[in-house]
């Protein structure tokens, strides 16, 4: 369990420098959509820190997968669920999403296509590169 928290907290730590890039990334997509055309200190202060979180908590799951007694679906649902209300609560906070259920269902309806594309994508990548590595033993 030491060395779960410990890889989380490392991994964590290399990728909250990437709260500012989040934030700034989603205040340039909302002015674009005119919803924001300019934010105040608190609303810019509280973004970069809550985003620095985000990622802090999305880079940090990504060590469940390797915890050996958890199954590669168990370790999927579980970074699925960490991942899904880490950012929806953060989204919340800042006010990047309305509150209303059809904001949040439409935001579910994303996560859960863009998770399932993006899972896939890696889970074919692994293979095909223990795929290769296989046929290099084998030689």
């Amino acid at each position: 369990m030491k060395k779960f928290v410990v890889d989380f907290i490392k991994r964590g730590i290399m990728f909250s420098v990437l709260g500012p890039v989040i934030m700034a990334a989603i205040y340039i997509v909302l002015e674009g959509h005119d919803v924001v055309h300019s934010v105040t200190v608190h609303e810019l202060a509280q973004g970069i820190f809550s985003s620095a979180v985000m990622a802090f908590i999305a880079a940090g799951i990504s060590v469940i997968y390797n915890v050996e007694k958890i199954g590669l679906g168990q370790a999927s649902l579980i970074q699925a669920a960490v991942l899904y209300f880490d950012y929806l609560l953060v989204y919340l906070m800042n006010g990047w999403i309305p509150g209303n259920g059809k904001s949040i269902l439409i935001y579910t309806i994303i996560f859960v296509f863009v998770f399932m594309i993006i899972w896939v994508m890696i889970y074919l990548l692994i293979r095909a590169s223990i795929k290769k590595m296989n046929e290099k033993i084998k030689v």
